[in-house]
């Protein structure tokens, strides 16, 4: 069973230990990266929101301001569905 040094506390650590018996930190294998689904669907709703806000303030038309309003609604609508994926 080989040994590896325990980056915290220095001490050796069994190479299919999950965490150091001494100080308790995970071992790099034990670490496991969670990937969410949802996270492009946000990005994309957190731009609609922010293209939406900066056209309905830059502009002063009716149209304008319904533009950005909707664009604001939709970015909402897709960051949610994004948020609960």
């Amino acid at each position: 069973m080989p040994l590896q040094k325990c980056q915290d506390c220095g001490k050796d650590v069994s190479n299919s230990a999950k965490s150091c018996p001494h100080c308790g930190k995970p071992t790099r294998e034990s670490i496991t990266v969670i990937k969410r689904k949802g996270s492009k669907f946000e990005a994309i709703g957190f731009i609609l929101i922010v293209c939406g806000v900066l056209i309905s303030y830059i502009t002063s038309s009716l149209l304008g301001h319904t533009l950005g309003g909707l664009m604001i609604f939709t970015g909402f609508i897709i960051f949610l569905v994004g948020r609960f994926l």
